[in-house]
């Protein structure tokens, strides 16, 4: 009766000390004299020849000086024994291997296996599945995933959602059965291709706010695949704007009469980079200049000077003067002061201060009269 490299580790059986049942087992054996490694080679467990009765399980060394050992056999109800085999000089046998064989005279029973299939598309962020097939009723059915034929840590469960870290690798899945009083065997599934870049999910974004000069835009992404960095550029009818990469942008007086859009670019490690533009806003308006209503200082009177306080305007604007008289414009009176002379004697003065910026809408704004002009 054999047992072949590899099989399962289960819990040690019990050896009491009756029996005496001499039991053979089928190792693989590191010293084969013909050179032809491995070479299945039958051992009876036995020491030096000598039987020898062991009252609880326990490991013996099996070597080159030693060429069989016997047990006092433990056959439970399945007509299954066990023994503990320490296989030194052989790589291929871990150092400590629970050896399963069948009691004396039984017939080894073997696992009705199925080789099994992978369901599913191999690429980052895709789950994969392993159909097992049909093994015989009851047996235990676990896996180990690997890349490349390498195993993956962890990757133990039925299905497997590929990562990073497995891409341009192929993908196997070994199933192993495992059944009292059965042979434990594996089985290994055919490779995947190789495991092709992730396809991110992406979404169309949308930009909030008014396009007009001076006013605020911002960009709303939508739903990405989580962990993916979002870039953003924005553009003036179809150009791109300078250091405009935030998810938000002051619209400038360079982009009035254009329309906007925005990029949205997403990048994550194993997918492919993707990137989406947004629908574009109306042309952008003119801005709306911030203004004040100027206010006129000094003393009506000839010979005496007048001034233009304008008050606060939004920066950067270009103001620019007209002096009038009972509202006709005085010639050249375009100064932020004005001397009044004999001409204006007995008539109201006003001022009108117009302002001007580019990329918004030009205003002008008119004082209040002042009294009427003394000689």
């Amino acid at each position: 009766v054999t047992a072949g490299r590899g099989a399962a580790v289960r819990a040690p059986l019990a050896v009491p000390a009756s029996g005496g049942n001499r039991i053979v087992a089928l190792y693989y054996d590191a010293l084969d004299p013909c050179g032809a490694w491995p070479v299945p080679v039958s051992y009876k467990l036995g020491l030096s020849g000598q039987s020898q009765s062991l009252t609880a399980p326990q490991e013996v060394a099996v070597g080159a000086s030693n060429d069989h050992i016997t047990v006092a056999s433990a056959v439970n109800a399945s007509g299954v024994a066990a023994a503990l085999v320490h296989a030194t000089g052989d790589t291929a046998v871990s150092a400590s291997t629970l050896i399963t064989v069948n009691a004396p005279g039984a017939s080894p029973k073997k696992l009705t296996t199925a080789t099994p299939t992978i369901s599913g598309t191999a690429a980052v962020g895709k789950k994969l599945t392993a159909v097992p097939g049909t093994w015989t009723r009851g047996a235990k059915l676990t896996y180990q995933w690997y890349a490349s034929g390498t195993a993956i840590a962890d990757a133990t469960a039925a299905s497997f959602t590929v990562t990073a870290a497995q891409l341009d690798k192929a993908m196997t899945v070994k199933v192993t059965g495992s059944l009292s009083g059965y042979a434990t065997v594996s089985k290994t599934s055919a490779a995947t291709a190789k495991a092709a870049k992730g396809t991110l999910t992406t979404a169309t974004p949308k930009i909030a706010g008014t396009a007009k000069v001076g006013k605020k835009l911002t960009v709303t992404a939508g739903t990405w695949t989580g962990g993916t960095k979002l870039t953003y550029q924005w553009y003036a009818s179809g150009t791109a704007i300078a250091k405009a990469t935030a998810a938000s942008f002051a619209v400038q007086p360079a982009q009035a009469g254009k329309t906007i859009t925005v990029k949205v670019t997403g990048s994550k490690s194993g997918y492919t980079t993707a990137s989406k533009t947004s629908k574009a806003t109306a042309k952008v308006a003119k801005g709306t200049l911030k203004t004040a209503t100027p206010k006129i200082t000094g003393t009506a009177k000839v010979g005496k000077k007048l001034k233009a306080v304008t008050g606060t305007w939004t920066g950067g604007t270009k103001l620019t003067y007209q002096w009038y008289a009972a509202g006709t414009a005085i010639k050249k009176a375009t100064k932020s002061t004005l001397t009044l002379t004999s001409k204006q004697a007995g008539k109201k003065i006003t001022v009108k201060v117009t302002g001007k910026k580019s990329g918004h809408t030009t205003v002008t704004k008119t004082s209040k009269a002042t009294a009427k002009v003394k000689k």
